[in-house]
């Protein structure tokens, strides 16, 4: 998907300042990795089964918390809490 212009246009390759909570995930993946809690294969995994409307919606280090959020869920390292909405 990424970089076929004919399907999603053209990259948009200017540098942005990243928000506080792209930066913690991003660390998180690290973490993750360098614990072998999991792989950046299971990352794209977990990131191309997104539901294809909320991967062309969401941004990159969305989809990475996604991925990263039911990983651990998948493997007990954290549990859902019932009743929990986030807004």
């Amino acid at each position: 998907m990424g970089g076929v212009d004919a399907l999603f246009g053209p990259i948009d390759r200017t540098e942005k300042a990243f928000a506080f909570w792209e930066r913690q995930t991003h660390a998180l993946l690290v973490l993750l990795n360098s614990k072998r809690m999991m792989s950046t294969d299971e990352l794209r995994r977990g990131i191309e089964a997104l539901p294809e409307s909320t991967y062309a919606a969401w941004g990159y280090y969305e989809k990475w918390a996604a991925s990263m959020a039911s990983l651990m869920l998948e493997r007990g390292i954290i549990t859902a809490k019932v009743g929990a909405c986030v807004n």
